[in-house]
């Protein structure tokens, strides 16, 4: 029995030119890292002492015989894909709810290719072998509209700077001076909004046309330098950072009108007026989780203003799709 350990992401800068759409013909990067909160999903081969040859539990319980029948798209579609026949077991359990910006979708993507091929293939696979095989499912067989940076975060792990070529890409493990890591995992905040959303279709919308967006995204690519630089000097790291935040957020509320509302907007003007000194919203828009960045001596005060909402700090993890035998 597996339990495959797969982390969430974080993206500090350049959503949005990880879509193969904008890096096939432009320059496309992000810094993001995983943090220290995962989807975990078990997987074993089903003894024949059941009557079904496919047990899957999630937000619903699936007993099926036929892996035709198989309600849950991705698990459906990439057993066909691998051509795999084996009786199956597979629980899903996320530390965090899908739908909240944190790249849930790909790293259970990611977590199923690792542990099916583990399993069932006896094969171990690189990470980047492991991301390229997430990002052609996702994008290519499941045709979702999704960006390149979720799936390599989900198999890398730790904080990295990814440059996208045509049709492939170059992931730069960014090593943090220890006093700035301890100022920068210490300062980190997540709060939620309270809104769930589907990712892709609010993608879709926003990314239409490519075309449209090219000053928006240039810039939002200019911010990926920037930060890498932000995060070499350790003078004001939290301010600089947070600024560097700040405006990623306006770019990215500038690319379409459904990723913000007056909720998300009052809660981002409310976490500034308690002491945040930058943040965003992360994932595609319109729900789901804010990253904001506040200084140890404004702390106190900023949960206590920000009370009302679920707040929850993070840590910068180190591992990526990772394999336990339990």
């Amino acid at each position: 029995m597996l339990n495959i350990k797969t982390p969430y992401r974080v993206s500090l800068v350049g959503g949005g030119t990880d879509f193969k759409e904008w890096y096939n013909y432009n320059d496309g990067g992000v810094i993001s890292f995983s943090i220290d909160k995962f989807v975990h999903i078990i997987l074993r081969e089903l003894p024949k002492t059941y009557k079904y040859n496919y047990r899957i539990r999630y937000v619903q319980n699936e007993e099926v015989n036929n892996k035709n029948k198989i309600k849950h798209k991705v698990i459906r579609e990439l057993l066909n894909k691998e051509k795999i026949n084996s009786r199956l077991d597979i629980t899903y359990i996320g530390e965090f709810p899908a739908r909240s910006g944190l790249g849930s979708s790909s790293a259970f993507t990611v977590g199923l290719i690792n542990g099916i091929y583990s399993l069932c293939k006896k094969k171990n696979l690189n990470k980047k072998d492991l991301s390229t095989k997430a990002m052609y499912f996702e994008q290519n067989v499941l045709k979702e509209k999704v960006g390149s940076q979720d799936q390599i975060i989900a198999s890398y792990g730790g904080l990295n700077k990814i440059i996208f070529k045509k049709n492939n890409f170059v992931c730069k493990k960014i090593i943090l001076d220890k006093v700035i890591e301890k100022k920068i995992t210490d300062s980190l905040f997540l709060v939620w909004t309270g809104l769930s959303r589907n990712a892709e279709k609010i993608e879709t919308k926003k990314f239409s046309n490519f075309s449209d967006k090219k000053v928006i995204l240039t810039s939002t690519f200019e911010l990926v330098n920037e930060t890498e630089n932000c995060l070499k000097n350790k003078n004001n790291i939290i301010k600089n950072l947070g600024k560097i935040l700040n405006e990623q957020w306006r770019l990215k509320k500038s690319i379409d009108p459904i990723v913000s509302n007056d909720k998300i907007d009052e809660i981002y003007q409310s976490a500034v007026n308690a002491g945040a000194s930058g943040g965003k919203l992360l994932g595609a828009g319109a729900g789901g989780f804010f990253l904001f960045l506040v200084e140890e001596d404004r702390q106190k005060n900023f949960l206590n203003k920000m009370k009302k909402y679920f707040i929850q700090s993070v840590k910068i993890s180190y591992d990526g799709s990772k394999i336990i035998q339990i």
